[in-house]
């Protein structure tokens, strides 16, 4: 997961780019579950969005469009779920009502153990009115009514940041978690990690 400030760095020198319509967004609509946010949400880049266009599967879109894609999501309350690399190839702009993804780990009771995510959210008790708008926007139910105050449990908390810009009185941070999280350089180095934790030949 990420956030959309660090999003908007990462992305900003991507030249190739397109946007596809969420597949878990038409699995829902099929059976009758989906929300009325935006279709087109899952972004492609460079090597990923030639593939994409080349298929058929996408639009080709600007950088400016790409900007109003984030801000849409961060409006809508939609956590950013990028390839699992510092190179980042894929975004989708996930909700907790149609990803796949997001469903599966809201199910849990510490998703924050399946994501790999240096942050967390927490809540300043002297700050906070309890007007309850990050209730609305968590997408994994991760905050709480705690006396007067709303509180963050971090079990629960996927570090995606959505409830940080919509407080209205800024009692919302993201502090980092002490144990580092080790981010591989790419999809190759990726695909690598994976095969030897599943005891699988490299080469």
């Amino acid at each position: 997961m990420a956030s959309y400030e660090q999003i908007r760095e990462l992305v900003k020198e991507k030249q190739l780019i397109s946007v596809a319509p969420c597949i878990c967004r038409k699995e829902r609509t099929l059976v009758g579950g989906s929300c009325d946010r935006p279709a087109e949400r899952c972004i492609q880049f460079d090597l990923a969005a030639q593939y994409y266009l080349e298929n058929g599967m996408s639009r080709q879109i600007s950088r400016e469009e790409l900007m109003d894609l984030l801000k849409m999501g961060e409006e809508k309350a939609l956590v950013l779920c990028p390839t699992n690399a510092k190179e980042i190839m894929n975004i989708c702009l996930c909700c907790g009502c149609c990803c796949g993804l997001l469903r599966t780990l809201r199910k849990l009771e510490r998703p924050a153990e399946q994501v790999a995510n240096r942050f967390h959210a927490r809540i300043d008790p002297d700050l906070c009115t309890a007007c309850g708008t990050c209730l609305e926007r968590c997408q994994m139910d991760a905050i709480r009514q705690a006396g007067e105050v709303h509180e963050v449990e971090t079990a629960r908390c996927i570090g995606c940041g959505l409830c940080v810009p919509s407080c209205p009185v800024d009692a919302i941070s993201m502090v980092e978690k002490p144990e580092p999280v080790s981010v591989p350089e790419n999809m190759i180095e990726m695909n690598l990690r994976t095969l030897e934790e599943r005891g699988l030949p490299t080469g």
